[in-house]
């Protein structure tokens, strides 16, 4: 509903009481003219009202104006709050997963590495069990003469080209101390090794005396 325009009522009713005052001796004209006025008066009232009204509309409209940037500002700060701690979040999660991944990446390690170990043991242990065992023999292969038959370990198959004795060792050619040297499981020697070496190396594992 459209507000009445209280600026041309006051217009009119001045208009009215100046048009009345030129009718001379109108009957009743004094209590007109004191109607008007005071209709004149209560539109001014209401004027002042009005522009009181305005006033206060204005502040809240300043109010309602101040509450929304308000909001606006605390919806800003409380989004950039929440991707702030969402970052964070994904970061100590990122970080998290990342440290699993290399604990479990360490402990493959470290068990690929006892592994190695223990089979570095083993081998040792075997090593050294074979080396007790074969004490016995070398002992009993120290004191024999160059004719006399070599002793072996029960579990080897002896056969050509493993010398009988003392004497086939010492005439063995280098490729026949290789085949031997395989046969006896004993580590390979670097190619161009002197034929001395690779009979004395078959003479230590037996026990035998070596001239060489």
């Amino acid at each position: 509903m459209a507000q009445p325009n209280l600026a041309v009522i006051a217009d009119s009713l001045h208009t009215l009481s100046d048009q009345v005052a030129l009718v001379p001796n109108m009957p009743g004209l004094g209590a007109l003219q004191q109607h008007v006025a005071n209709l004149d008066q209560r539109v001014g009232a209401l004027d002042q009202h009005v522009g009181a009204l305005d006033q206060r509309v204005g502040a809240l409209e300043q109010r309602v104006g101040a509450l929304d940037r308000r909001v606006t500002d605390n919806h800003r700060v409380l989004l950039e709050t929440i991707n702030t701690n969402q970052r964070l979040v994904l970061e100590q999660m990122q970080n998290m997963y990342t440290q699993m991944q290399n604990n479990h990446t360490q402990m493959q390690n470290n068990h690929t590495q006892m592994q190695q170990n223990h089979l570095s043991l083993s081998r040792q242990l075997t090593q050294l069990q074979n080396e007790h065992n074969l004490q016995p023999l070398r002992l009993y292969n120290s004191g024999l003469s160059e004719t006399a038959p070599l002793r072996y370990p029960p579990v080897l198959n002896v056969r050509h080209p493993l010398p009988l004795s003392r004497l086939d060792l010492n005439g063995m050619s280098s490729n026949q101390c290789i085949q031997a040297a395989t046969l006896l499981e004993l580590p390979p020697l670097p190619p161009g090794t002197l034929i001395a070496s690779r009979r004395r190396q078959i003479a230590e594992y037996l026990g035998a005396p070596s001239p060489f």
